[in-house]
């Protein structure tokens, strides 16, 4: 019923939820939107967030911790913990500084 506008670094996590998207907020405040997660993905900064899994784009500056896994697992600082997909997850530690790349 209206437009809601907040900085790009307030957001923790984005999920898609079919053609509806829950974006997950800074003090725990969520927003559910009627676009699907492929319409932010286009509008927010490639540097800040990565697309983690299938159903999860993450802000890369609000990840705590990395539990490992067949793709493993990420805690955000708001608590919740995101999956990895195994396909995603060279790039998600090369990224976090975790992993060095391949030469």
């Amino acid at each position: 019923e209206g437009v809601i506008l907040f900085p790009e670094q307030d957001i923790n996590r984005l999920e898609a939820m079919g053609s509806y998207c829950m974006i997950y907020l800074s003090g725990n405040k969520k927003i559910t939107t009627s676009k699907p997660m492929s319409h932010f993905e286009q509008m927010i900064d490639g540097e800040q967030f990565m697309r983690i899994h299938k159903s999860h784009i993450v802000n890369l500056n609000n990840v705590v911790r990395y539990i490992r896994g067949e793709g493993g697992t990420v805690e955000m600082k708001d608590k919740s913990e995101v999956p990895v997909s195994r396909r995603l997850k060279t790039e998600l530690l090369q990224r976090l500084a975790i992993e060095q790349p391949a030469v």
